[in-house]
This record gives structure tokens, C-alpha cells and sequence, in this order.
């Protein structure tokens, strides 16, 4: 006879359910918990580990988002693409599925997120930091080697992002684990 799954499936849906909480859903930039009402930046997705589902290795966890161009899913970090500010806050779901890796056995729950249109203020100071980092891309790429740039003796060096600093000069970060993913980022030419 077949082996009756409805017993491991009621208990994964328990452990999903109960484990796996837009609580413990935090920003990936200031590490504080996301309101789900006003969502306003990336979300850390929880890694297995961090469900606090008892054998959690016997499962493969998968997000989707029921409206990609508002909430990408990369891994365990959802991108969220906020609505301009005259445009409505947008309603999405995310669809979080719990698969047994050896047992055709999967459950899954919803979490609902509104996210919310950005603000004027906010483009405006983005807009103002891209003008002063174009205006000072060479202090950027140049990071103090070279006395000009029509004296180029030394190496450049690349940069990851660009933000502020607190008190208001431009902060280059030249290595990824120092982007504070928070600023502007190089990217490749547009054809």
C-alpha cells in the first residue's frame, strides 16, 4: 500500500505556518523588521536555518511573488521596486513553498505586503546624490592615487557604490562587503 503522506503534510503545514512569520522578516539594509502595511526597501528572506523548523535540512524553501515587477525574489532577498509618488501602493504576495526533498510532499502559505509609493523628497536627494557622484566620478575611480587625471601614473580602482556619509561627503566603497547597498551602483553601458 502507499505510505500516507497526510500526516507529514499536516505537520509541515503546522511547522510553515507557525515558523515561517512576516515577524521575523527584517530589511536587508537597516536589519529592523519590515512593516508589512508600508513596505518600503528589500526584505531578508529567512534562510531554513532561521525559520526555526525542526529539521529543516529535510526541506527546499522557495519564495514567489505575485507581482514581479513590484517584488523580484534573488535568493533569500526580495528586491522591492517601490511605485512613484503619484502612483497607488502596490499589493503583493508572497508564496512561500515547503517541499520535502525526499517525499512528494509540499505545503504552502501566503504572506500578504503592501508596498509603498516612494516620496518626492526621496527622489529628489537620490537625483541630487547621482549629480554630485557624476560630478565627482574621478575622485571616485581615482581614490587619491593620481595627482590629475591628465597625469595618470597609477592604478585606478574601480568602485562598488557610492552613498553619504553622515555628514554629507560622498562615501566610495571600493570592495563589496563594505556597500551599504543603500546608493548608486556602476552598471554597464545601455546599447
Amino acid at each position: 500500500p502507499a505510505e500516507d503522506l497526510e500526516p507529514l503534510r499536516a505537520q509541515m503545514q503546522q511547522a510553515l505556518d507557525g515558523c515561517y512569520l512576516t515577524e521575523k522578516l527584517t530589511y536587508i539594509v537597516s536589519k529592523q523588521p519590515i512593516d508589512p502595511l508600508a513596505v518600503c526597501g528589500d526584505i531578508q528572506l529567512l534562510r531554513p536555518a532561521m525559520t526555526g523548523i525542526e529539521d529543516y535540512d529535510s526541506y527546499r524553501f522557495t519564495v514567489a511573488s505575485s507581482d514581479p515587477a513590484v517584488i523580484r525574489i534573488n535568493g533569500y532577498r526580495a528586491v522591492v521596486y517601490q511605485p512613484m509618488p503619484d502612483e497607488e501602493a502596490a499589493d503583493v504576495t508572497l508564496t512561500v513553498t515547503m517541499e520535502h526533498k525526499t517525499k512528494a510532499v509540499s505545503v504552502s502559505k501566503n504572506i500578504k505586503l503592501t508596498v509603498i509609493p516612494l516620496t518626492v523628497e526621496e527622489l529628489d536627494a537620490a537625483l541630487a546624490l547621482m549629480d554630485e557622484a557624476k560630478a565627482h566620478y574621478w575622485d571616485g575611480i581615482n581614490d587619491g592615487q593620481n595627482a590629475s587625471c591628465y597625469g595618470v601614473s597609477r592604478s585606478l580602482h574601480p568602485f562598488f557604490e557610492v552613498t553619504r556619509n553622515a555628514d554629507g561627503t560622498l562615501r566610495w566603497a571600493y570592495a563589496a562587503k563594505d556597500c551599504l547597498q543603500t546608493g548608486i551602483v556602476p552598471g554597464d553601458m545601455a546599447d
